[in-house]
């Protein structure tokens, strides 16, 4: 395929851009012009405006069908997985090259003081003997050039087994000397060439399947994957055997080739299905963009001592790229957790962030946080004091009400009291929580529209009384 835009399409591009593609599509075109490519162009810009603004800008850059738009990864969330490989390759780094080792000796008894160090900023082996100068009068030192320090003079190398439109590679690439794009699709592997010229991307574009490359491929310094569904009607997969590649199938593969993997999946994809699927990860990312989950890193590493990374050892991670919020914690914290359950509800209820449900967080927010409980199975929590670093949603509690036939009227009587109430029918944002009703039913069964700065859940407290709340967000 042309990979080239020439200056007549550039042009009617940027004269179109936010032209509507359906109305431009039936209008006549000049000569000259590819209706179905700068079609194409027009609405890949429109699309990845927000979603990949930097490379949406650029009048250089081509862009590939509509799938792979809908597929690839969003501007924060690759610069994400790029931070996160620079960690694992700082981890791996300090772990070969940190051994300090000290012997001492009695300096009463005359005998040799004799110290050996090996240092861990210099990565290089530097021993040091030294001897009491009282006692011997001799000091003797030895040093190793940092030539010996292998991962530190090693060309660092990433393969993105999985290239697609090749938004995490370009950006993965970064903190790599040598990165190889594989790609099945030979158009996808033309745009990508294409692509990784204008922004200047020392990246090497393989068209091949990812199973043959990693037969092949020397070892590496990181693997990255991003396994599609096998499922073309995207229903929902319960395992990472529905993904291709089948990453369970490469696993002993993967590690075989590279001491790191970072694997990409679904949000939809069970997380206690995945630890029991796969062995050696060492981390678990759960990666959101304002309350929505967008996907899942998991990181494999190899260990090196005999002892393996158990399902229990695995560090996970909940992110919100937009809202600003992190929350860390190995899964022990999470069993071993003491929480407490709320005799009431307090001036403050926190919605913890979806990144933490999926993640798995429930009894440990409310131990870090001080935060009570409202119920067991509720995942709602309560303060009298305002806890502002939570990982999620923070309201003021304006009312609590108990679920029965009076709510309604209750409810109404006060949302039209509020300063910023109109004539109109009364609104809020509703939600549930361990309740008996949808949110769309208890909105219904309230009389309310949706919207406004109220809020309301629905959910049980201890003793499994039903409530209803109604807050404000702050």
């Amino acid at each position: 395929m042309n990979c080239e835009l020439c200056i007549n399409d550039k042009d009617f591009i940027k004269k179109h851009l936010k032209d509507d593609v359906n109305k431009l599509a039936l209008s006549k075109f000049p000569e000259g012009i590819d209706k179905q490519f700068v079609i194409r162009q027009i609405q890949a810009r429109q699309v990845l405006g927000k979603k990949l603004p930097s490379w949406a800008e650029n009048d250089k850059l081509i862009f590939p069908k509509k799938l792979s738009l809908e597929q690839c990864s969003s501007e924060l969330a690759a610069k994400y997985k790029a931070s996160l490989s620079t960690k694992m390759h700082e981890t791996i780094s300090a772990d070969s090259c940190g051994l300090v080792e000290e012997k001492r000796f009695s300096a009463d008894s005359c005998e040799l003081v004799e110290e050996k160090e090996f240092s861990v900023d210099s990565c290089g082996l530097v021993e040091e003997k030294r001897f009491s100068a009282d006692s011997c009068g001799l000091v003797e030192e030895k040093e190793f050039s940092v030539d010996s320090c292998e991962l530190v003079d090693k060309e660092r190398v990433l393969v993105d087994l999985t290239g697609g439109m090749g938004v995490d590679t370009a950006f993965l690439s970064d903190n790599f000397d040598k990165t190889f794009y594989v790609e099945m699709q030979e158009e996808l592997c033309e745009i990508a060439k294409h692509n990784f010229k204008i922004l200047n991307k020392n990246i090497e574009v393989v068209n091949d399947n990812a199973e043959h490359f990693l037969t092949i491929c020397d070892e590496v310094d990181c693997i990255y994957l991003d396994p599609a569904r096998r499922d073309e009607y995207g229903r929902k997969m319960v395992s990472l055997h529905d993904c291709s590649p089948d990453v369970v199938e490469l696993h002993d593969l993967l590690l075989g080739k590279a001491k790191r993997v970072l694997i990409k999946v679904s949000p939809m994809l069970d997380i206690e299905m995945v630890k029991k699927e796969l062995k050696d990860i060492s981390a678990i990312h759960v990666v959101a963009v304002r309350n929505e989950c967008k996907e899942i890193l998991i990181c494999l590493q190899t260990t090196d001592n005999s002892s393996q990374l158990t399902a229990h050892s695995s560090q996970l991670v909940a992110t919100d790229l937009r809202e600003g919020w992190n929350f860390t914690f190995f899964e022990e914290e999470e069993l071993n957790a003491q929480w407490t359950l709320a005799d009431k509800v307090g001036k403050y209820l926190y919605e913890p962030g979806v990144a933490c449900m999926k993640a798995g967080c429930f009894k440990l927010l409310s131990q870090r946080y001080g935060l009570d409980k409202l119920h067991r199975n509720s995942h709602l929590y309560t303060s009298d004091e305002l806890v502002s670093d939570f990982p999620g949603r923070v309201f003021e509690v304006l009312e609590v009400f108990p679920f029965d036939k009076k709510t309604k009227k209750e409810i109404t009587s006060l949302l039209s009291q509020q300063p910023t109430a109109n004539s109109q029918q009364p609104k809020a944002s509703v939600a549930t929580r361990n309740f008996p009703l949808s949110a769309d039913e208890l909105r219904k069964n309230l009389g309310l529209q949706d919207g406004s700065e109220f809020y309301i859940f629905g959910t049980t407290m201890k003793g499994e009384k039903k409530i209803v709340i109604l807050t404000k967000k702050i």
